[in-house]
């Protein structure tokens, strides 16, 4: 057990040993647009328990990889699973397991709050009826 470990008294089966299968598992990936390469094969592999962030400059490509482990972007290369699936071809269940929230939010111009609700919940296999959300945030 590892000094972080002993201090909160958690234990490798709690938080996910080494040994078990990475949740998010990425060989090779590269996306293009056109010649410019925006990912430029990235290898990683995050297993049950850990924290992972992608630090770096703005045009490093942490967003788009992000949006492709979320199955919003297509990928130009490489091998990608996410809970054990291919992002690119998972289904609702998938998605409403991963759990992906928006980078950034605002009302979109020329929208009422009833048209940006509807929008918003379209994202959402089994979204709440906007006539039962709006009482509850008023």
């Amino acid at each position: 057990m590892d000094s972080i470990s002993e201090e909160y008294g958690v234990d490798q089966a709690a938080t996910g040993s080494a040994q078990s299968e990475p949740v998010v598992s990425v060989r090779g990936l590269v996306k293009r647009y056109g010649s410019r390469e925006a990912v430029a094969g990235i290898d990683l592999e995050v297993r049950r328990g850990e924290i992972f962030a992608f630090l770096g400059p703005n045009g490093a490509g942490k967003t788009t990889t992000v949006e492709i482990l979320e199955g919003f972007r297509q990928r130009t290369e490489g091998q990608v699973s996410v809970l054990g699936h291919d992002p690119a071809t998972a289904g609702g269940a998938w998605r409403d397991r991963v759990g992906a929230v928006l980078q950034e939010s605002e009302p979109e111009p020329g929208l009422s709050v009833r048209e940006c609700l509807a929008m918003y919940a379209g994202f959402y296999r089994a979204p709440r009826d906007i006539d039962e959300t709006r009482p509850i945030r008023g």
